[in-house]
């Protein structure tokens, strides 16, 4: 699979030509995961489509027949990104066309979940967060495409392996170390992912104010998953793990109340300041 095998140790090179590589269609229903993927993907020189959920990307797949490679999230509502690809397929097959590659995107790596994947017909699991290497990787893999000069994009030339920085993680608010390797130390778009958290994160918090005084525990579970994976691409530390501890808790039947809501809150806001900071430093 393309996230867990990714070898990154081999150095990649670059051509002059600087051309867009081909078109990308991204298909999620979390805009600040759809940002993050088009940044990424845009500074590799993509064009970049996208679609909020199953019915949308098959709409734009069958009016766009130039579509190099699709990035397919797991769950979405209307229609999740297996039965799209089911839909996907039939039509190639009708229209008798080739399949246009699509990897499946997901943060989970269970036995069962990539099985469906591949029997509907995806070509390759990628398992977030994804980052620049990973991606040019998927590249590499379902296109002939020039490859890129990591150091031009990094400003430091020292490797700093992911799972380092897994392991040396601390409980802090931000962690600009892991957020510097999602991106490859690539600072503008690091303020890109930032900003636009910052836009984004605040309205879940309004859905999880709201399904928790509608005792809608499943509403409020889902937005739990959802913030504890934004928080963890970015590199909220102790956000991510207090919402994985959370999220564990709901598992078990226990229902959020309004006073874990207004604690969440107030960790958010010491949050927001830092990283408005950051970005304001570096931009």
């Amino acid at each position: 699979m393309t996230g867990p095998e990714a070898n990154d140790n081999q150095p990649l090179e670059f051509e002059d030509d600087q051309s867009k590589k081909g078109r990308v269609l991204i298909a999620e229903d979390i805009l600040t995961n759809r940002m993050v993927l088009r940044s990424l993907l845009e500074t590799l020189e993509f064009e970049v489509l996208e679609a909020a959920n199953g019915v949308k990307a098959i709409e734009i797949f069958k009016s766009e027949p130039t579509i190099n490679f699709i990035l397919m999230d797991i769950q979405m509502p209307e229609m999740d990104g297996v039965e799209a690809t089911i839909v996907i397929r039939e039509w190639e097959e009708i229209k008798k066309l080739s399949q246009t590659p699509i990897i499946a995107v997901t943060a989970f790596d269970f036995a069962e979940d990539i099985k469906r994947c591949m029997d509907a017909g995806m070509n390759d699991v990628m398992f977030k967060p994804a980052d620049l290497k990973i991606l040019n990787k998927v590249a590499e893999k379902y296109l002939q495409v020039k490859k890129i000069d990591w150091e031009a994009l990094k400003r430091s030339k020292t490797e700093v392996l992911i799972e380092q920085v897994l392991e040396n993680r601390t409980e802090e608010l931000f962690n600009e170390k892991w957020l510097n390797v999602f991106v490859s130390d690539h600072k503008k778009l690091a303020a890109v992912i930032l900003s636009s958290a910052s836009k984004n994160i605040p309205e879940y918090f309004v859905l999880l104010e709201e399904s928790i005084r509608n005792n809608s525990m499943i509403e409020a579970k889902a937005v739990v998953h959802i913030l504890k994976g934004l928080f963890h691409q970015i590199g909220a530390i102790r956000l991510s793990k207090i919402l994985g501890e959370v999220n564990e808790k709901m598992k078990n039947g226990v229902a959020i109340n309004e006073a874990l809501y207004v604690g969440l809150v107030s960790e958010y806001q010491s949050l927001d300041k830092e990283l408005q900071q950051w970005v304001k430093k570096n931009t």
